[in-house]
């Protein structure tokens, strides 16, 4: 049997709206699971004791995971400075960075940042 999101990427695999398929999964989901994308799902003190204890820095964080519907969610990585999980390269932050009016070193720290994300499972960026 098919999720609601299995059903939805069919529908814009095949052409179907992706704006409109996301405003069905939407008015499907309780508001309680609204809720849980708005704010990362992650309970408080989970999140400190993460921090506090080095998993912040060893995963991605998921994010809007909603299993009755299927919905994966994303893994969340933390930013500016490139991606906060695991051994990643540190970049300057990105307003040392715009300073230099270098378009074209920003561009080659995206692509590494988009890189390193790839590696850690990440799918979102914060920075």
């Amino acid at each position: 049997m098919s999720t609601a999101y299995e059903m939805a990427l069919a529908n814009v695999k095949g052409g179907a709206s992706a704006r409109a398929e996301a405003r069905v999964l939407v008015e499907q989901m309780t508001t309680e699971e609204k809720i849980h994308c708005l704010d990362g799902g992650v309970p408080t003190w989970e999140g400190l004791r993460d921090i506090g204890s080095g998993g912040y820095h060893h995963r991605p964080f998921r994010a809007c995971h909603v299993p009755r519907l299927g919905i994966p969610g994303f893994h969340f990585s933390d930013g500016p400075r490139g991606v906060v999980v695991g051994a990643a390269t540190a970049f300057p932050v990105s307003m040392a960075r715009g300073a230099s009016f270098d378009t074209d070193l920003e561009e080659r720290i995206g692509d590494a940042i988009g890189r390193e994300l790839r590696v850690v499972g990440a799918d979102l960026y914060g920075g």
